[in-house]
């Protein structure tokens, strides 16, 4: 960083004021290393030595650390902030070329600040000084980063910072790069005003050897176009959690083949103790840094939920689910961390995202929830994220075209708004026809709207539901197996409720009758999602208390003891492992915690299962179908105690049947053999359904 003379001379004051600290290093090393009388004294003082040895270099470190901020923090006394670039940040880290840096020097949080923490005039005229002093390998991140640029920059290609704040990254590449052998194509993109005149000025003398464009405007709305190099350097934090992962995937789909981000963030530990640890080292490191007590405290209570941190897990797999072929951590110190993320090659289909603003304002990318429903969720925090993060972006491995179609009809749905009558919203749902709402509550465009939308999210699998006097009689009529099994299950009040295999989520609206904290509905269907959030789009906020995770009965074991009650209705016969499911529904489940299972069977007293060659009653994807001796067995097995089998019949065609609204072909109607309605369409044993009660064994 250019110095005045001043600075200069100052330097050399420091330089002095430290050889007090480095005497007393070599001092404690000496004493800890000469020679003793006789081995036996060595040997004894042996632990003594290596003492001595470490306080000796702690102490004379300390004190030359010390010599050497408390000159810093007088120069900045003594220069008032007035002066640009004699004392800004701490002293330059031995890098090919010095950030030049600008402003005045940071007591913005001394007193005041703005809060919320937000990019304004006062925070630029001291951004510099801020950033280089807060940020730990602050400069040799931006030092290795020219590495990446000097090795992935391609030749007439475009080069973004992402967030360029005073452009101090950009002038370090555009200094770094000799412009006979590079002729860099800058884009410099910010949404703070003072941010983008302040960079303009900065780079100012670059635009003699490169093209520079500092563009003023949101980072989420900017076109990334026939990219090599792009850079998001503590900007990811500050992106609505909404935002970010279009954020990430435009980035990627902007980059050419074999670009690479480069991005650093301040993360969080995945580990609420750890975090502590990491908050309390951080904030020493601003402190020995020069700053006051108060004014970390004071920033500190200014950036909350204003820079809101990814763990770094979440932050990798972010990358991933965006497309990135390979992320890789290449800076790290405590709780900030840059990552090289590379594009390699042609992206295959399912790396070829579709825009769906829509679907991602209705996914909750943190859903902080999770937190509060046991000891095991809030430590399996980051791993249920992540599993959910990444179901979500397959979205189902739709096509694009499909994908397309659902996401009009989101927007339709998104569109339409209950008038302002209807502030207590109309929701009924101790009965068999869930009501939301009445035809009246609509204007005539936003009814005639619902109802395009409830029939393009044909077929309707559970039900029924009437939504805005629009009656929708689903395949499954739900209701049925809803009253079979209230009499058997426990109340549900003030608990949490697991339904798994939650299709679009009629059993946990009928199971709001009864008050429950809270009920979590898992199930891979994307279809599915989108009608429950159909559902809840009209019905928040009385409604809340439901959650739908589009995740696998597979992910059950990142949920310990965490559910009172778990339904499993109708997901058994899926899944090529059903005691191994069972065993983790066990283990999701709280001490006498109770699991019922509505599982398709087959007639007979053996204990055997049958496993379809390709189909069963029309349906791919059906594995073991038990006889209800082995389904017992099953549960027995998987550690569970006082099974009670309460209901076992056959399926009607009555419950699952083709309606207008489920124009389907896998109905049981269509799904029995011509001429034995005892056997299946393949030839196999009609099913049965069975409906078991089962707790919890052994201790939580």
């Amino acid at each position: 960083m250019p110095v005045n003379e001043e600075g200069e001379e100052g330097e050399a004051c420091g330089l002095l004021l430290t050889v007090p600290g480095f005497v007393s290093s070599y001092c404690g090393c000496f004493r800890a290393v000469r020679p003793r009388a006789s081995l036996g004294k060595t040997r004894m003082a042996t632990g003594a030595s290596q003492a001595t040895f470490l306080c000796g270099a702690v102490v004379g470190s300390g004190l030359a650390l010390a010599a050497a901020y408390a000159y810093a923090r007088a120069a900045r006394a003594v220069s008032g902030g007035s002066k640009k670039q004699d004392t800004l940040g701490p002293p330059p880290a031995d890098i090919r070329f010095p950030l030049t840096l600008v402003g005045g020097v940071d007591r913005l949080y001394d007193h005041g600040g703005p809060t919320p923490f937000r990019f304004n005039k006062e925070v630029v005229e001291v951004f510099d000084d801020m950033v280089s002093r807060s940020v730990p390998l602050y400069s040799e991140a931006i030092d290795f980063l020219l590495y990446l640029v000097a090795r992935y920059y391609q030749a007439g290609s475009n080069l973004y910072d992402l967030g360029c704040s005073t452009g101090t990254t950009l002038d370090s590449i555009a200094r770094s790069m000799p412009p006979a052998e590079y002729k860099l194509r800058i884009i410099g993109v910010d949404e703070a005003k003072h941010m983008v005149d302040e960079c303009r000025a900065k780079l100012g003398w670059a635009s003699q050897d490169h093209s520079v464009n500092v563009v003023c405007g949101d980072i989420c709305e900017v076109p990334i176009d026939d990219a090599s190099v792009c850079i998001l350097n503590y900007t990811l934090q500050f992106v609505p959690y909404t935002k970010r992962d279009a954020l990430l995937h435009k980035i990627y789909a902007g980059l050419q083949d074999d670009g690479i981000l480069f991005l650093s963030e301040k993360i969080r530990s995945s580990d609420p103790a750890m975090q502590e640890t990491c908050v309390w080292a951080y904030e020493d490191f601003k402190y020995r840094r020069g700053y006051s007590k108060e004014y970390i405290a004071r920033k500190k209570d200014a950036l909350d939920n204003v820079l809101v941190p990814y763990s770094e897990a979440q932050l990798c797999d972010a990358l991933k689910a965006a497309g990135f072929d390979h992320v890789q951590t290449c800076v790290k110190w405590n709780c900030f961390v840059s990552i090289i993320a590379q594009k390699r090659g042609a992206p295959s289909s399912n790396r070829n995202p579709v825009p769906t603003p829509a679907f991602d304002s209705w996914f909750d990318a943190e859903a902080l929830y999770l937190k509060t429903l046991s000891e095991g969720t809030a430590k399996n925090y980051d791993r249920i994220v992540q599993a959910r993060r990444v179901q979500f972006y397959e979205k189902g491995n739709l096509s694009r075209d499909s994908l397309l179609e659902y996401e009009g009809i989101v927007a339709q749905i998104q569109s339409i708004a209950p008038g302002p009558s209807t502030q207590a919203r109309r929701l009924v749902v101790d009965q068999a026809v869930v009501e939301i709402g009445r035809e009246t509550d609509l204007s005539n465009g936003d009814l005639r709207t619902w109802k395009v939308c409830a029939a393009a999210l044909k077929p309707w699998r559970k039900g029924p539901w009437n939504i805005y006097g629009v009656h929708i009689d689903a395949e499954w009529r739900s209701d049925l197996k809803w009253d079979r099994l209230l009499p058997h299950v426990p109340k549900l009040t003030g608990k949490v409720v697991c339904d798994l295999g939650c299709g679009n989520g009629y059993f946990m609206y009928r199971m709001l009758a009864q008050k429950p904290r809270c009920v979590l509905g898992i199930d891979p269907n994307f279809h599915a999602w989108m009608e429950f959030q159909a559902f809840q789009h009209f019905t928040s906020p009385e409604a809340d208390v439901l959650k739908f995770e589009i995740m696998r009965g597979e992910n059950m074991d990142l949920f310990p003891a965490t559910f009172d009650v778990v339904f499993c209705l109708g997901v058994l016969y899926h899944t090529p492992d059903p005691v191994g499911m069972l065993r983790k529904i066990r283990g999701s489940l709280k001490r006498k915690g109770v699991l019922v299972v509505d599982c398709e069977s087959i007639p007979g007293d053996e204990d055997v299962a049958l496993f379809p060659k390709k189909k069963y009653t029309n349906m791919k994807g059906v594995y073991f179908v038990p006889t209800q001796s082995t389904l017992v067995n099953w549960l027995r097995r998987s550690g569970f105690i006082n099974i009670h089998v309460f209901y076992a019949e056959p399926l009607s065609p009555e419950e699952q049947r083709v309606t207008e609204w489920a124009p389907v072909h896998t109905s049981l109607q269509n799904s029995l053999h011509p001429t034995d309605e005892t056997k299946t369409i393949e030839g196999y044993p009609r099913p049965l359904r069975i409906y078991v009660r089962a707790e919890r064994g052994g201790s939580a």
